[in-house]
């Protein structure tokens, strides 16, 4: 069933202080936008969570491994702020299923399958200095 197949990873706020989320939007500290992304980006820098569920969706392929699925994410995380708001709005459907907002943080159904397709863009391509 593809219900099941996007990882939920609950998060909470607590970076951004100890008012709930609600607060900082309603009081124009972050958009709701925006405590999403920084949500998002944290679990690139920090994959654990979805690193399972990443190789068992990418079967037997033996171009990705932890290493390389880390790797991109980093990459991705690196370049996301040289993306305008149009580009980083075209990523997120790519990335992310389903964002839910609660009182106590957010749960994230992210897109697995186009997640993984964009790990493999990435790792297809150059970077960190590697010019060919």
């Amino acid at each position: 069933m593809a219900r099941n197949r996007g990882l939920t990873c609950a998060g909470t706020l607590a970076s951004h202080g100890p008012e709930p989320w609600h607060h900082m939007v309603r009081n124009g500290g972050l958009s709701w936008t925006g405590i999403s992304i920084h949500h998002i980006r944290g679990q690139f820098r920090n994959p654990q969570g979805l690193l399972p569920r990443l190789l068992a969706e990418c079967g037997d392929d033996p171009a990705i491994d932890e290493a390389s699925i880390i790797h991109a994410l980093s990459r991705l995380d690196a370049a996301w702020h040289l993306f305008i708001d149009k580009t980083q709005a075209h990523l997120m459907p790519t990335l992310v299923e389903r964002v839910t907002l609660r009182p106590d943080g957010m749960a994230i159904r992210w897109n697995l399958p186009g997640m993984l397709k964009l790990v493999r863009e990435i790792l297809s391509r150059p970077g960190d200095g590697q010019s060919g």
